[in-house]
Parts: structure tokens; C-alpha cells; sequence
């Protein structure tokens, strides 16, 4: 049953962050990019279906999970690529809209990433 072992995936991390551990145990990281490999593949399955939504909550997860999981990172950076595009597209037209999507695109990439800085610079020309 995949979802029993997901959901005890999540248990077994959960509880190796209380333990006094120097960093994560061999098993730990196994376990969590077994996670997030999953979480990237219901990402996935979420995106086909159309619930853009879902599948950024699943590839935000999977990041979560096991930092610097790539392909995850990659998916998170063209929605945050899309979303800049149109809040630029949209800045002249209706500036509101354009600021929730850039505002978006601070919740679902890490700073320090392109889209992060890039939305994060044409917000400071408005929240002054």
C-alpha cells in the first residue's frame, strides 16, 4: 500500500528530528528522497490533470523533504518563470494582479533563485 508507506515514511523522519542526531542518518536520507521522489510524481499527476495548485503544494513538499531536489526545483522554476512573465505582461495593465503573482512567486521559490530575486526587485518598486 503506497499510501501506508508514504505516510510512515513521513512518521520515521518526523521522529529522527528528535533524536540528537549530528544531521541526517543514511536511512534518513534514503527515506527522504524516496519522499520526495514520490511527492515530485504526484506533482506531476496533479499538473497533468490541470490543478496547478496541487502540484505546487506536491513540488514544495518534495523540496521540503530533501533540499535541493532538483527536479522539483526545476518545476517550481518555470511556474515562478510563468508567473513573472505574466505579471510583467499584466505591470501597465492591472498592477494589483501583477503584484500577486509576484508575491506568489516568493512563496513557492527559494531565495537567492532567478524568479525569487527578480520578483522580489519589482516588488520593492511598489512597496515603497
Amino acid at each position: 500500500d503506497l499510501e501506508g508507506a508514504f505516510a510512515e515514511w513521513k512518521n520515521t523522519l518526523r521522529a529522527e528530528k528528535q533524536l540528537p542526531l549530528q544531521g541526517k542518518s543514511r536511512y534518513a536520507k534514503s527515506i527522504a528522497a524516496a519522499a520526495a521522489d514520490e511527492l515530485y510524481q504526484r506533482g506531476l499527476e496533479s499538473d497533468k490533470k490541470g490543478n496547478q495548485e496541487e502540484a505546487i503544494r506536491y513540488w514544495k513538499q518534495a523540496v521540503d523533504t530533501a533540499p535541493g531536489h532538483k527536479k522539483a526545483l526545476a518545476r517550481l522554476e518555470e511556474v515562478a518563470r510563468r508567473l513573472y512573465r505574466e505579471g510583467y505582461a499584466l505591470e501597465d495593465i492591472n498592477r494589483d494582479v501583477a503584484i500577486q503573482k509576484w508575491n506568489q512567486i516568493l512563496t513557492i521559490t527559494p531565495p537567492g533563485s532567478e524568479y525569487y530575486d527578480k520578483a522580489k526587485a519589482k516588488l520593492s518598486r511598489y512597496n515603497k
